[in-house]
């Protein structure tokens, strides 16, 4: 993968120098690991930038995992000032994460998604009088992934001078970016409810609520009927033997008519 800013004018002997991962000249955030620490409590380094277990700085390699609630979720990053015409690093073959790498120069900047199981990465066309400013930062993703970084190299004048091509000068604070937390709890819930209902759910669920108020005014008002039904007919009984009663009274109490 390149990258590339402005085209220089080039007039003189190049070289390529390797800068060690132990530079100090590279800033690491949250913070580091040594080999030792690395070995002797692992735990500790979660979330950071751990070094090889190797004697010799320059085959040294740093690799980070992602954040950490132990370094309090910070994002890995790494910064490294220089001036050069052009940068390159490479990752090891165990390296499959997903960084951001942007470069700034003579106030111009690019940024650019890099998948490190490619390999490497070149930035070229960069202006030697001014220093650029190359920063990684880990992406986290849902499933574990690793950076590893095995070698930075820069692209100086042969003549070049250590201070000419490695200032110092101050790194701007690291950018707290979002924690990222994905858990398989997190994950269902979130799904469910975020999962759109389907049309053919909808519509059975509203046919079966409108068969179910159907159902129920049906039931309810043949209930009510009946119940009227059964009040009108022991009203129409009692009224029959109550005009039952007032005939017989009327009879008992008439006297029979004599005729002559």
């Amino acid at each position: 993968m390149t990258l590339g800013l402005a085209q220089p004018t080039l007039s003189q002997e190049l070289r390529n120098l390797s800068i060690p991962v132990t530079s100090s000249q590279i800033t690491y955030t949250p913070f580091v690991c040594n080999a030792t620490t690395v070995s002797s409590n692992p735990q500790a380094c979660a979330g950071a930038w751990q070094l090889s277990n190797s004697t010799d700085p320059a085959s040294t390699t740093v690799s980070t995992f992602g954040p950490a609630s132990v370094s309090s979720n910070i994002i890995p990053q790494l910064f490294f000032q220089f001036s050069a015409f052009a940068l390159g690093i490479t990752t090891l073959p165990s390296s499959n994460a997903t960084v951001n790498v942007t470069i700034s120069a003579n106030g111009i900047v690019v940024s650019s998604l890099f998948n490190s199981s490619l390999g490497s990465l070149t930035v070229v066309n960069l202006p030697d009088n001014n220093v650029s400013l190359f920063t990684i930062n880990f992406i986290p993703s849902s499933t574990p992934t690793r950076f590893d970084l095995e070698s930075l190299i820069i692209t100086i004048p042969a003549d070049g001078t250590i201070t000419s091509f490695l200032p110092s000068q101050s790194l701007p604070p690291s950018i707290s970016l979002p924690t990222f937390t994905t858990t398989s709890s997190s994950t269902s819930v979130s799904s469910s409810s975020t999962a759109p209902v389907p049309a053919t759910h909808s519509n059975r669920r509203m046919i079966a609520q409108a068969v179910g108020l159907t159902v129920g005014l049906g039931l309810g008002l043949t209930a009510v009927a009946v119940l009227a039904f059964y009040y009108w007919r022991r009203r129409r009984r009692q009224r029959k033997l109550v005009s039952m009663q007032e005939t017989r009274s009327g009879w008992a109490g008439e006297r029979p008519t004599r005729y002559p």
